[in-house]
Parts: C-alpha cells; structure tokens; sequence
C-alpha cells in the first residue's frame, strides 16, 4: 500500500519543470506553491507519464497498484453522461513536454495553461475531450458533474487558454458499480 497524495517537500523549484528518467519523489506525492505575484497557490502531483505528454495537456491521473507506476498519466476515453463502467479519476495538466515513461510534476490545481479544442468563453465550465488532450467548453457559467475547470479568456479557435484547474476537491469521480 502506498500512500496517494503525500505532501512531499520540493527538493528543488526546478523540479517542477523538469521531467527526469529516473524517480527523485514518491508517486503520488503532492507540492504546494505559492505564486507570490498574484497571491495564489498550486497543486503538483508527482507522476509517472504513460506516454509523450504535451505541454498544456490535460490528462487523467490514473490510481494502479503496479510498482513503480502507482500514478500514471493517462487520456480521457469516454467523458459522455452514458459512462457504464467506465470511471475518472483527477485531472491534470502537463505544464511541460514530458518524454512517455518519464517522472515529472502535474498541475492538479490552481491557474495554470490547457489546450482548448475549439472556441472557448471567459469564465465558462470546461470538460475534458473525449480521447484527447483538451477541454471544450460546455457552454455556461453552471458547473456541473464533468467540469474540471473554468476558463479564463476568450479564444475563438483551438488553441492554450488561461485556465483554472480546480482540482480534486471539486472533481466529480463518476462512477457506476459494474
């Protein structure tokens, strides 16, 4: 059994945007930090990629008991209201290029940059796209079950937009018992 979501103390701020071969954290292990010019905090969780990340993706954190791979990277395969079995855990945002089966730091939570699948509304909810690495919007100010975000700037095309990611405490687990 290992702990998930550890607070974990930063070795170095680098860290943070610098994916590594080799694991300096525990998976799973959380970083707070403190923006100080705009007097806001940030989740990180340490993870393990599944595959080549892009910088400002957004991807499932998926829970494993694999041995060294407890946290894993993941895409979102079905974000529809018809989920069956299918279930999500937390989402995260790549902030940097992580090479696939790299160790690196995620963004769970906090003001962060995603990429938007098409045009998106300042301070509308987002979801995540179904097979890809970006939120669409969906199209209100309501949050609802399948948001994992809320936008920050008005784009009339894909493209990164300002986001705020908000985080487990907020995230929805969807789940139906098989």
């Amino acid at each position: 059994m290992k702990a998930i979501g550890l607070r974990i103390a930063l070795g170095n701020e680098s860290d943070l945007t610098t994916p590594t071969s080799t694991q300096n954290y525990p998976l799973g292990g959380v970083v707070d930090v403190e923006d100080s010019s705009k007097k806001t905090i940030k989740k990180y969780m340490y993870v393990k990629s599944h595959d080549t990340l892009s910088a400002n993706g957004i991807y499932i954190l998926n829970f494993s008991g694999i041995s060294g791979s407890e946290v894993l990277t993941a895409l979102p395969t079905d974000t529809s209201a018809d989920k069956g079995v299918t279930y999500y855990n937390m989402p995260g945002v790549a902030e940097v290029a992580v090479t696939s089966g790299y160790y690196c730091f995620i963004c769970i939570q906090g003001t962060t940059t995603v990429s938007a699948a098409g045009s998106v509304t300042d301070q509308h909810a987002c979801k995540l796209t179904d097979g890809a690495a970006t939120v669409t919007t969906e199209g209100a100010t309501t949050v609802t079950a399948y948001t994992v975000g809320i936008n920050r700037a008005t784009r009339t095309n894909a493209g990164t937009t300002a986001f705020e990611l908000i985080g487990q405490d907020k995230w929805a687990l969807q789940y139906t018992a098989p």
